[in-house]
């Protein structure tokens, strides 16, 4: 019976999302609100709408994509 089932048992563990964002060129980064923020945004409300499957947005923001994986060698 779906009566006794424990919803808690079956949340997802934590997934801790990273956000990755670019722009190619730098037309318009001096915008007060740029692509890159959009970009962010977007992605920030994608991962909001998934918290109850246990994702997390990563707080830890680099410039370099490159730094991310050299803490992980």
């Amino acid at each position: 019976m779906l009566d006794n089932v424990n919803t808690t048992s079956t949340r997802k563990k934590p997934l801790c999302c990273a956000i990755y964002t670019r722009k190619s060129h730098e037309e318009g980064l001096e915008q007060e609100f740029n692509s890159l923020d959009a970009q962010r945004e977007a992605s920030e409300s994608y991962i909001e709408s998934q918290r109850m499957q246990g994702w997390l947005t990563a707080t830890t923001m680099v410039d370099s994509p490159a730094a991310i994986w050299t803490d992980r060698r």
